[in-house]
């Protein structure tokens, strides 16, 4: 069994397999008290460090340091399958780019909260106590899983009849997350990196992830952030998350895409995305026609190995 865990993960690609490696030994060193110290204060995001110490690099790093065995495992599992065919699809530069981009804007993100937040409280707790952000690398993984088969079910070998919205998934992650942070087995701090990393991802791969020859971003009706909530919540959000998008979303894809926004495409009414776009909407539908493809040669070789080994079995909607 050993054996076939070792050729299954040096038949990941490079970057979810070092991410993989780097994360899951975090987490299992993090039970051995020197390594785990050691490992927290150099690169898990320690704001005291960031600022006197000049660790800036914590900010980025904290994404692959996971705080107990559990997560680490959970992390380390997430970019073994998931991250694997990500990579298959985009490349191991745009992988690496994106899950970098992520981390050091809720990394960032999360710095200056907890500044401000010790400001305010003057609990030294908030500086100097280290916070992993693997759960983080999760959320991130789990938008792009989204981005790429939205209107697709993944299914798991529990039972025939249980499957999974892929489009559901990060925000079924942030809820499992929340019940951990309630039941105290991780650290405030922890989770709101979880979940500042999903809009962080959402804006990466909305406005300025760049695929060669694709245009810029996905502003397609199945990646608007409403997307992420069950519908009926969606029906909530719709009004004043589509007024935000017609001010600042089209100027700043404008701005990126170094075209000025036409009047059309500030129409609010259903988060409608104008003609000038329409060339983004195919770019996309090819994304996940390509990551479909992807994710089927990987079940067929699953299914080659035997029943056992397949993890993950992925259909449309009806």
């Amino acid at each position: 069994e050993m054996d076939k865990v070792v050729e299954y993960v040096r038949g990941v690609p490079v970057v979810a397999r070092w991410v993989a490696v780097v994360v899951g030994v975090s987490g299992w060193l993090s039970h051995v008290p020197a390594a785990a110290r050691w490992v927290a204060g150099s690169f898990a995001l320690v704001p005291a460090s960031t600022s006197s110490r000049l660790y800036l690099w914590n900010i980025v790093t904290t994404i692959c340091i996971a705080n107990n065995a559990f997560t680490g495992t959970t992390a380390a599992a997430t970019s073994l399958t998931f991250g694997r065919w990500i990579e298959d699809v985009w490349g191991p530069r745009h992988l690496l780019l994106y899950l970098t981009a992520v981390a050091a804007a809720a990394g960032l993100a999360l710095y200056l909260d907890l500044v401000l937040l010790y400001i305010l409280s003057r609990a030294d707790s908030l500086l100097f106590q280290p916070t992993p952000g693997a759960l983080g690398l999760v959320s991130a993984l789990l938008v792009a899983v989204k981005q790429l088969i939205p209107d697709h079910l993944l299914g798991t070998t529990l039972h025939p009849d249980i499957a999974l919205p892929a489009k559901y998934l990060p925000i079924m992650w942030l809820l499992f997350c929340a019940a951990l942070a309630l039941l105290q087995a991780i650290a405030l701090p922890e989770l709101v990196f979880a979940v500042i990393c999903l809009p962080f991802a959402w804006l990466y791969l909305r406005f300025v992830q760049q695929l060669p020859g694709r245009h810029r971003g996905d502003t397609t009706d199945t990646f608007a952030f409403k997307t992420f909530f069950p519908e009926p919540i969606q029906t909530l959000l719709a009004p004043p998350l589509n007024s935000v998008y017609a001010i600042s979303g089209k100027y700043l894809d404008a701005r990126l895409t170094a075209q000025p926004p036409q009047q059309a495409d500030l129409e609010v009414g259903g988060n409608a995305i104008a003609k000038a776009n329409n060339m983004d909407a195919s770019d996309a539908e090819r994304r996940r026609q390509r990551a479909m493809k992807a994710l089927d040669d990987r079940l067929a070789a699953a299914d080659e190995d035997g029943p056992a080994e397949a993890k993950l079995q992925a259909q449309p909607e009806a």
